[in-house]
């Protein structure tokens, strides 16, 4: 028999990598009211839909969206907070991070988690990311679709590796302001519908 790792006894089983799970953590899905809920919207098919999987994963956090779990998470959202240039906590409580390994977003969606900005006067802007084992040329390769806004793939990020980390972590912080921005701006405009803007997809 095989032998359980310890992040497939935190989210239930074979359902993510220990990548993974030491970057974002996993959503609380041994919480018997997330059971009851998935339950009720999960489709004969064992399908969920992705407003009810986002629902989901946002509603059951190991912890406080505001302030990461896992080191990695709560770095990149210091950094994400810095490059806007944000001081006061009213603004900076508005960058919260959820991860969603172990849920329908996951596993039906390709989101493995995502930051949330709130603005003023408009809906939160969401950048998705899809945790990986594989390159993004290896998954075009297997003829996998990449649906989120960055990659991140244990080939081009090692957070075992203290000397390279610090860049690379602030060089995905850039990238999550750069699409931040875009999305922002192409959703402000008049013509734009809310929710139709998709960026290009980024490799880090």
């Amino acid at each position: 028999m095989r032998a359980t790792k310890h992040y497939e006894n935190f989210i239930g089983g074979g359902e993510g990598t220990e990548f993974e799970w030491d970057i974002f953590g996993a959503a609380d899905t041994k919480n018997p009211e997330y059971q009851k809920e998935l339950e009720r919207v999960t489709k004969p098919n064992d399908f969920v839909f992705y407003r009810d999987a986002l629902k989901l994963a946002k509603k059951f956090q190991p912890g406080d969206p505001g302030n990461p779990k896992r080191a990695f998470a709560r770095d990149l959202r210091i950094e994400i907070i810095d490059l806007l240039g944000l001081t006061e906590e009213k603004d900076m409580d508005r960058i919260k991070f959820y991860t969603a390994i172990g849920t329908p977003l996951d596993k039906w969606h390709s989101i493995d988690g995502f930051f949330e900005i709130e603005q003023e006067h408009r809906p939160p802007i969401m950048i998705t990311f899809d945790t990986t084992t594989l390159t993004a040329e290896q998954k075009q390769e297997r003829g996998q679709k990449i649906k989120a806004d960055i990659l991140i793939s244990d080939k081009e990020l090692d957070i075992s590796n203290e000397k390279t980390l610090p860049e690379k972590t602030t060089k995905l912080a850039k990238e999550i302001v750069n699409i931040f921005k875009e999305k922002q701006e192409q959703t402000n405009k008049k013509n734009v519908p809310e929710g139709k803007y998709s960026p290009p997809r980024r490799t880090v």
